[in-house]
């Protein structure tokens, strides 16, 4: 049985347990997300958090909005963060409302053309807490799915190709396997990490048109070759997950790799926005080699919304590069920089809208004090 937490008090006697290092047998059947630390109220972000949290608890959920990146995992990972019975209780129901919009194709009826939003990391942490096996078969569905959704290998001809699409692809094959324990669920996983790790093999990112994208088709700018930091974010949540599980160390240098692009290319001052926001650090929304970015969305006061995902990124980046013996001081000091810009962006902001917003905020952000410890 995987823990669920009553209470605060609980979750950190439990985390205080589990040190930074590399996954034991112990932990990887234990937990059901990540390793996390309590959340911290006089911190200014995780108090905006989840100030912002229980008020998205009343969002109107009617349209596929609200459900893009997994909102019952988010709410989910709330609940285990903060220990807030009331986050809990809507996770749970968010849950089983999900499941029942999913089709027997695996798709999600308020969006049933659009793969990215059909997820089974809920069923995975349904079952583990409740014993209940209820959403089997639509995580079958959901795995078969995705299984046609993106190739083995990539290729610079294919039409699309988006850092999102092979992070939801990578959580599909990981959650088959937590919840079977099938050898070809953790096979299709490596094969999505494999597939960035050689996309990245040059410059660290994985670096694929704008074309591809679905950004621009024409010249000049359809044949850019960028990446996208804080999709990238959503990739590297899974990744932690599949290193949880194995322990492959190549994703430690995979991280480090592409934590150390951004740094020398995606990442900049908000005074490029406005005077008021000089001294928070941004990433730009597409970014590429020398410095170069899309320029028709970014640089923008929106990328301010994406610094907590990219703030979770260099969390995990941190936590690579001191298990791998790095200099960890650059990646140490742009995760707290990029946490003071979340906490801007985030704190002054009275309720979620767009509200799928909250679920990017949360999903690859509850662990990073434990990655960063």
């Amino acid at each position: 049985m995987a823990f669920v937490f009553s209470s605060l008090a609980a979750c950190s006697i439990v985390a205080a347990s589990l040190s930074p290092s590399p996954p034991t047998a112990a932990t990887r059947e234990a937990l059901d997300i990540n390793p996390f630390l309590p959340a911290n109220p006089r911190d200014e972000f995780d108090a905006a958090l989840f100030r912002l949290a229980r008020g998205a608890i009343a969002a109107d959920l009617s349209s596929n909005e609200p459900w893009l990146f997994d909102r019952p995992t988010v709410f989910y990972k709330l609940s285990r963060w903060s220990g807030d019975a009331a986050l809990r209780k809507h996770a749970f129901d968010l849950v089983e409302r999900y499941y029942a919009q999913i089709d027997a194709r695996g798709r999600f009826a308020l969006k049933s053309g659009d793969a990215k939003y059909s997820y089974i990391d809920g069923a995975v942490w349904y079952e583990h807490a409740t014993g209940d096996q209820r959403f089997r078969p639509k995580a079958a569905a959901i795995y078969d799915l995705w299984l046609g959704e993106l190739a083995v290998h990539y290729s610079s001809s294919q039409h699309f190709w988006t850092e999102r699409h092979i992070a939801y692809s990578l959580a599909a094959a990981l959650g088959w396997y937590e919840l079977t324990g099938k050898p070809e669920a953790m096979a299709r996983a490596r094969d999505m990490i494999q597939q960035w790790t050689a996309m990245s093999a040059e410059t660290g990112a994985p670096l694929h048109t704008l074309a591809q994208h679905q950004e621009a088709f024409e010249p000049p700018y359809g044949p850019k070759r960028m990446t996208s930091p804080w999709m990238s974010a959503l990739f590297f949540e899974q990744v932690k997950t599949y290193y949880r599980l194995t322990g492959d160390r190549s994703t430690l240098q995979m991280i480090a790799a592409y934590a150390d692009f951004l740094l020398a290319n995606c990442l900049y001052d908000g005074s490029a926005n406005h005077p008021n926001l000089k001294g928070y650090l941004m990433p730009y929304y597409l970014c590429g080699e020398n410095r170069s970015y899309y320029d028709r969305e970014t640089p923008s006061e929106s990328d301010g919304e994406h610094t907590p995902d990219v703030m979770g990124l260099f969390a995990f980046a941190v936590y690579a590069k001191k298990q791998l013996g790095q200099d960890s001081r650059t990646a140490s000091e742009t995760y707290r920089e990029l946490r003071r810009s979340a906490a801007f962006f985030v704190g002054r902001r009275a309720d979620v809208q767009p509200p799928r917003k909250i679920n990017w905020w949360a999903g690859s952000t509850y662990d990073a004090t434990w990655l960063t410890q």
